[in-house]
């Protein structure tokens, strides 16, 4: 059960990174996320390319918590090590994104700290 719970909690936690993609690049603008080419709560100025660049670590981030997903679901032997890999950098990023990307913190958190009391 417990696994179904953490398999879910990952796949939507990475479908919520393509945010991160899809604004730098133009793409989407949801309510309360305009683009901007600054980071750390706008704190560091990174220009249009680099702000491209923070997008596409994004869209990594998606594709790593849908593979998370699969070893989960598929249960691949390694698939702890990669879940917490990619939450870790996950949580640097919701870091970097702040206060855009805030949710991620604690969403990174519980999937850890699930992963470890659980698995």
């Amino acid at each position: 059960m417990m696994r179904i719970v953490l398999f879910i909690l990952i796949l939507l936690h990475g479908i919520a990174h393509l945010v991160g993609f899809m604004v730098p690049w133009k793409m989407a603008s949801p309510e309360g996320m305009a683009y901007k080419t600054t980071l750390l709560g706008g704190k560091v100025d990174v220009g249009n390319t680099g702000i491209r660049i923070v997008g596409v670590i994004w869209l990594m981030l998606f594709l790593a918590m849908m593979l998370s997903a699969a070893g989960i679901w598929f249960t691949i032997p390694s698939w702890k090590s990669f879940t917490i890999t990619f939450c870790i950098v996950s949580l640097v990023m919701s870091v970097i994104g702040w206060p855009d990307s805030r949710i991620g913190i604690p969403v990174n958190a519980v999937i850890l700290v699930t992963v470890f009391i659980f698995f």
